[in-house]
């Protein structure tokens, strides 16, 4: 089975969807860029799954991203068929789920484990694309992760101010959690500990909550920064940055791999989710079905990366810019940071999310401007439209946008030569354009 472009006042196909629209890949960025094209060249979709072909609708829902809704009267569906809904305002009728698309506006509702009423099946979400690098799927930890460290501000490098050390951070993203509910098990902040002490913390809680009632499967997080870790079997080894060592037993599966990042990528952000097994389970037997460990930039910073190259460029730009307003008399109401965007955005007047690899923005009498950045670790497929359309968008957006194409540079001396003088050319445009407007 398959979807095709229909054009209504033709009333007949145009071309199939070749890269696959389903419930699962819904909203990446590439089928949302699809469908944004599609829904303004005022096209329907239809599915090949019966004859008459059914109809089907786009509609943007109410956090931004576009859905399919089948035709009240000509969008039944073969049984059989994935988009096969209940029609004339079935509640299942969009596809898209509001806290599941990885591009959606961020969520205050996140749910690690189904009680056990069912399988114990980790919860996982659609995955999304990078402007620059492909991502594999974004699980729904890793997805509400992030959303702490962004709103926590965790992601910012502020020029000229005290860094914030790794446990601060920690706190502030726990802060955070106090606005996001665990389904019915209270808000994420309840069930949220931090560090070597906070595991002895969750242990007990968790122990006490299933003796008090062992019919719902309680869930739990533990987070805390990491300079080791190690595995063997089933045990997890973490050292944390004061040298404390702690034991995870019964981790069940895999760490979820995040791009080409692995679990001993260090120092990193370990971020493990707890839960009880059946019912009848001892109260002390605990087990990890989903676990992440992601790399920071460093110790310093504790900000989340992606590669190992950002972490190396972002070391090296906040380092730079330093110096770069040291060199320049700024003035001193002014202020100026770096910051690397984890979870793609919206643009208000396009519609579309887009994902810089870092973002430069510098502040002055209520005026902002912006510059963005590209890192292009490998080359480009020349006939990636999407990533051409992703270029207009992101020049749209900020003053300059600014590609470094990592690839062609053979040393790290090299890169960071290059990089220095790219990080020149940003600083000094972003800064030009603020004066020009005050």
């Amino acid at each position: 089975m398959g979807i095709w472009v229909y054009d209504p006042k033709e009333k007949n196909k145009l071309f199939k969807a070749d890269m696959g629209i389903s419930h699962e890949s819904i909203n990446t960025m590439e089928v949302q860029h699809f469908l944004d094209g599609i829904k303004a060249r005022q096209y329907w979709l239809v599915c090949d799954c019966r004859s008459p072909a059914p109809i089907m609708y786009i509609r943007r829902n109410k956090n931004g991203g576009l859905g399919l809704v089948n035709h009240s009267e000509f969008g039944i569906h073969s049984t059989d068929c994935d988009w096969c809904t209940s029609v004339k305002g079935a509640p299942k009728e969009y596809t898209t789920v509001d806290d599941q698309g990885a591009n959606s506006s961020k969520s205050d509702n996140f749910l690690l484990y189904r009680n056990f009423k069912s399988e114990l099946t980790p919860i996982t979400i659609s995955p999304t694309t990078n402007t620059a690098n492909k991502v594999n799927p974004i699980d729904r930890l890793v997805r509400m992760v992030w959303q702490l460290a962004d709103n926590a501000f965790n992601q910012f490098y502020f020029a000229d101010e005290q860094q914030t050390d790794l446990f601060t951070k920690l706190m502030r993203m726990k802060d955070q959690a106090d606005f996001i509910r665990l389904g019915s098990h209270g808000s994420l902040k309840e069930n949220l500990f931090i560090g070597v002490l906070g595991f002895n913390e969750l242990k007990t809680t968790m122990a006490n909550k299933h003796k008090d009632d062992p019919k719902i499967r309680h869930q739990a997080l533990l987070m805390m920064f990491a300079t080791h870790i190690q595995i063997k079997g089933f045990t997890v080894r973490i050292t944390d940055e004061s040298g404390r060592v702690v034991f995870i037993d019964n981790v069940m599966k895999p760490a979820i791999r995040i791009n080409r990042l692995t679990e001993f990528d260090v120092p990193a952000l370990i971020v493990l989710a707890f839960c009880f097994e059946d019912q009848d389970q001892n109260h002390d037997e605990l087990v990890v079905y989903k676990w992440f460990s992601q790399a920071i930039c460093s110790e310093e910073h504790g900000v989340l990366v992606l590669t190992n190259y950002e972490a190396l460029l972002f070391d090296l730009a906040s380092k730079y810019l330093n110096e770069f307003l040291e060199r320049h008399d700024m003035p001193s109401s002014s202020s100026f940071y770096l910051s690397r965007p984890i979870i793609p955005f919206e643009d208000d007047n396009t519609g579309y999310y887009y994902q810089p690899t870092f973002i430069f923005t510098a502040n002055y009498n209520s005026e902002t401007s912006r510059s963005s950045i590209i890192v292009l670790e490998s080359e480009p497929d020349l006939g990636d439209e999407d990533l051409d359309l992703n270029r207009v968008i992101l020049t749209d957006n900020f003053k300059n946008t600014i590609e470094f194409d990592l690839y062609k540079h053979k040393t790290i001396e090299e890169i960071k030569m290059q990089f220095e003088y790219l990080l020149d050319d940003v600083f000094s445009k972003t800064i030009f354009d603020l004066c020009s407007k005050n």
